[in-house]
């Protein structure tokens, strides 16, 4: 679950595309879902506060891949689906989005369900995922949040291995090791930014 705390909202608005889903607050997007297909996985960019300002980072000069809010297994059956090609923005392993249901409501919360297989390219499945995504209304503060649900199918009941990059302590582990799943690349400048968890706690050590 994703929870963000804005200032009070604009009057609020939905913007459809063929390939995005996007929540606006008078000209501000207030959050967007892009699944168009040239992108490698579906995502949410921006996820920003109310007057516009974004929180997320898409496709940043260091790792390219990044996607504001985004999942992606690092290997499956061997195959890396992290990872794409700079010059193609391709991954080994593709993750293609088969239908995207939709409803939205007028208090603008939103349920969005994402239907994905993950294969070899130009080869079957070997995996499948269902993947529910609740937003929440904006409050009269402000705050909406995600709850993002996602159930994975084996194939045709064939054997799946889901990997990542071993960790320091493993055989052949790095220091960045350990990564995949669901993950956000925040904003470029969060020098002002003093972060929050669920129970509290505040700042990086939060």
């Amino acid at each position: 679950m994703v929870g963000l705390e804005v200032e009070a909202m604009e009057p609020i608005s939905w913007s459809e595309t063929e390939t995005s889903i996007g929540l606006k607050s008078g000209e501000g997007t207030v959050w967007q879902f892009n699944f168009e297909p040239e992108a490698s996985k579906p995502y949410f960019h921006p996820i920003a506060l109310e007057d516009g300002t974004p929180l997320t980072w898409v496709r940043p000069p260091d790792h390219p891949w990044h996607l504001g809010l985004w999942f992606s297994w690092k290997f499956i059956n061997g195959l890396n689906y992290w990872e794409e090609d700079r010059e193609t923005g391709l991954s080994e392993g593709r993750s293609t989005v088969q239908k995207v249901d939709r409803e939205l409501h007028p208090d603008g919360s939103a349920r969005i369900v994402v239907h994905l297989n993950y294969h070899a390219p130009d080869l079957p499945p070997v995996l499948t995922e269902e993947r529910a995504l609740q937003i929440s209304a904006p409050d009269e503060s402000g705050s909406y949040r995600v709850d993002w649900t996602s159930t994975f199918t084996a194939w045709d009941e064939s054997e799946v291995l889901l990997d990542r990059t071993p960790l320091p302590n493993e055989e052949g582990g790095t220091p960045w090791g350990g990564y995949a799943g669901l993950s956000i690349r925040l904003a470029k400048d969060t020098s002002d930014w003093v972060p929050f968890n669920s129970e509290g706690g505040s700042g990086v050590e939060g």
